[in-house]
């Protein structure tokens, strides 16, 4: 098990924030969505937070878009870090200045990769997503299971209305993800998959190919769909839920529940000693429900 705190073990972020923030119309004119503020802080803040919270990270790729690179220019060099405690944050600019120039989310992915390639396993991750559980959890279990490629975190969903706007996900008896439906109209399990994925360095490689294949380059989830076909990419039991601040809605609920004080408690996995998270390797059934 990875000792926390140390640094040198290979792993990397890659966190994507080049999206245009359409869906919160004049909220993000000025300011990119990562840098909205909740509970008095961006969301990126948050974000980084929760990453030195569970992982001890070598570095932190951050890919943004021409119009959006001088806010986050800002953010980074105002970010205080005079004892190093925190992972160096290397931003990249897609080069893009509208929405219908975007690369896309594989397309950035790719970019990053290239920018920076990573010499051990790789999170990537959205930029507008809090959530609760203990990225140890998974990153521990994608140590654990040298034949995996990746680990994708999974939540429970049981209202179908949120599934069809989500990746879905059947899995078999030993946690392994075998199909993923973005945006079913008839969903085929509860189990939804975060916009986080835990990516050895073999998994990363292939999404070159992917895009040399001629696949979409817009959602994380198209490549994720391609990569269970290809390769063991297993599931992980996320406790705590998620907040998505992609719209106005999502924005607001998280404000109100960071001031009630109901967000976040990081939900600590099972390497810390908390009875009452099962396993990773067992907590799920067959393409239904987390037990």
């Amino acid at each position: 098990m990875r000792t926390k705190g140390s640094r040198g073990k290979g792993w990397s972020a890659v966190l994507l924030a080049a999206g245009y923030g359409t869906r919160l119309g004049e909220l993000t004119e000025e300011c990119p969505k990562a840098l909205l503020p909740v509970g008095g802080r961006p969301l990126l803040d948050h974000l980084l937070a929760w990453l030195d919270g569970g992982l001890r990270l070598d570095r932190i790729v951050l890919v943004t878009n021409s119009r959006h690179a001088p806010q986050f220019r800002r953010w980074v060099e105002n970010r205080a870090n005079p004892d190093r405690r925190h992972a160096p944050i290397r931003l990249v600019d897609n080069g893009t200045r509208d929405p219908a120039h975007r690369l896309g989310a594989v397309g950035d992915l790719a970019l990053a990769l290239e920018r920076f390639p990573p010499k051990g396993s790789v999170l990537v991750g959205a930029s507008d997503t809090l959530v609760r559980f203990d990225p140890e959890g998974p990153a521990s279990l994608l140590d654990r299971r040298r034949e995996a490629a990746a680990v994708v975190p999974v939540v429970d969903e049981p209202d179908p209305r949120v599934l069809r706007h989500r990746g879905v996900v059947l899995t078999d008896g030993e946690g392994r993800i075998i199909e993923l439906h973005e945006k079913p109209e008839d969903p085929p399990s509860t189990l939804t998959a975060l916009p986080l994925y835990f990516m050895t360095r073999r998994a990363c490689g292939l999404v070159s190919r992917y895009l040399a294949d001629g696949h979409g380059a817009d959602a994380l989830g198209g490549f994720l769909a391609w990569l269970v076909r290809r390769e063991v990419v297993l599931a992980y039991p996320a406790a705590g839920g998620r907040l998505d601040i992609g719209t106005p809605k999502g924005l607001h609920r998280a404000r109100t529940l960071w001031d009630r004080g109901e967000w976040p408690q990081v939900s600590r996995g099972p390497d810390h000693g908390d009875p009452e998270v099962q396993s990773p390797d067992s907590g799920l059934r067959r393409g239904t429900e987390l037990s």
